[in-house]
C-alpha cells in the first residue's frame, strides 16, 4: 500500500487508531458522540474502499522505483561514464526480479483481507453498540396518575421540611 499511497496509508492507519481509541472510551450519549459515531461510520466505509483499491494497484502496477534525473524515468536509467582519472571504486548492486515483489505483494494482500476482516468485525462491534441517535427530552404530556402522583411527591417534599 506504500507504493500507491502514502496519504492512503496514513488515512488507514488513523482509522484503525481512532478504532481502537473509540472501543476504549465509554461516554455519555450526547450530541458530540453521535457525531462521532457517525463520523467514524462514514470513515469506515472510506477506509475499506480505499483497501479495496489499493490491493489491486499494488498486485497488478509496477512498483515506483523513484528513478529520477540524466533524464531517466521508471523503465530506463541513463547510465553515464565520468571523467575522472584512474580506477573508480568497486560498486556492487543486489538486484531480485520483479516476480519477488509481486509474490511479496501477494502475501501482503492476503495477510490484508485476513486482518481486515478482524478489523471490521471489532469496527462493528463498537458501532453495533454505539448511538446514532441524539437523545431529546420527551415532550409528551404526563396522565392524570402520574400528574397525580408527582404532586404528591411535591407535597410530601414540603411536609418533610
Amino acid at each position: 500500500m506504500s507504493t500507491f499511497s502514502w496519504p492512503a496509508l496514513s488515512f488507514v492507519a488513523a482509522w484503525l487508531l481512532v478504532g481502537e481509541w473509540r472501543r476504549k472510551r465509554v461516554e455519555e450519549p450526547n450530541q458530540l458522540t453521535v457525531f462521532g459515531n457517525w463520523l467514524i461510520a462514514v470513515i469506515s466505509v472510506a477506509a475499506v474502499l480505499t483497501l479495496v483499491v489499493a490491493v489491486p494497484y499494488g498486485l497488478l502496477k509496477t512498483p515506483d522505483m523513484g528513478i529520477i534525473g540524466n533524464g531517466s524515468y521508471n523503465y530506463s536509467l541513463a547510465w553515464f561514464l565520468d571523467g575522472g582519472e584512474g580506477a573508480l571504486g568497486h560498486i556492487q548492486i543486489y538486484s531480485l526480479p520483479l516476480w519477488v515483489f509481486k509474490g511479496l505483494m501477494l502475501l501482503w494482500a492476503t495477510w490484508l483481507s485476513f486482518s481486515l476482516i478482524k478489523w471490521i468485525s471489532w469496527i462493528w462491534q463498537d458501532l453495533s453498540v454505539a448511538n446514532f441517535k441524539v437523545l431529546t427530552r420527551s415532550k409528551v404530556k404526563p396522565t392524570a396518575e402520574q400528574q397525580k402522583t408527582s404532586d404528591e411527591q411535591v407535597e410530601d417534599k414540603k411536609n418533610d421540611r
